[in-house]
């Protein structure tokens, strides 16, 4: 009965229908972006809590303190180096897009390899799929088994790459913590109010 109630008030202001919905569209948008924008700010405090961490043998709610302070205390750096490695990170994507057809001939010399590593899983997922499913059943569950080691010896160059690339970036995040706690212990120390 509610819903009927619902329908009759909406088709009889179809225009006030229309306004709702965009005004909802709105509020979504308003809402994935307001979402992505504390991502980007965690994921960068993320950097700076792992490296105090790591690098420091802090306890989980030291360094993110310490983290904390770091970002706090140098924010507009820490900012530039993100614009700098998102477009680092975009280059090297449009390069790995192009890099992935490049590297056709690789694929092709890798095919014979791929086909050897995928075989031992798959045959004895195929040797016990067997005994409990007969026919074509069988053969589908040991192509599902090999096909991962398949993929993942014949995009082993691509693969390289990538882990070179976090490696950069690694490091660079690295070399930017390790320069902005630098920076911070060498700041001079506030000076007392002078008195008259």
């Amino acid at each position: 009965m509610g819903f009927l109630f619902f329908f009759s008030v909406i088709s009889a202001n179809v225009g006030l229908a229309v306004g709702g919905a965009i005004s909802a569209i709105g509020c979504a948008f308003l809402i994935i972006f307001a979402f992505i924008i504390l991502m980007v700010f965690l994921s960068l405090l993320r950097v700076f809590f792992i490296r105090v961490a790591a690098l420091e043998d802090a306890s989980i709610a030291d360094s993110f303190r310490r983290g904390w302070d770091l970002f706090k205390n140098n924010w507009k750096s820490a900012v530039l180096m993100w614009l700098v490695m998102l477009g680092i990170g975009f280059g090297y994507g449009i390069a790995g897009m192009i890099l992935f057809f490049v590297l056709i001939p690789a694929y092709i010399v890798l095919l014979l390899p791929a086909a050897l590593v995928a075989a031992i899983p798959g045959a004895i997922t195929l040797g016990i799929a067997s005994i409990f499913a007969s026919g074509p059943l069988a053969w589908i569950i040991a192509a599902l088994v090999a096909l991962p080691f398949f993929v993942f010896v014949i995009l082993a160059p691509l693969t390289l790459i990538g882990g070179w690339y976090q490696i950069f970036s690694t490091s660079t995040w690295t070399l930017t913590y390790r320069e902005m706690r630098a920076l911070d212990a060498v700041k001079p120390e506030q000076l007392p109010p002078a008195t008259a």
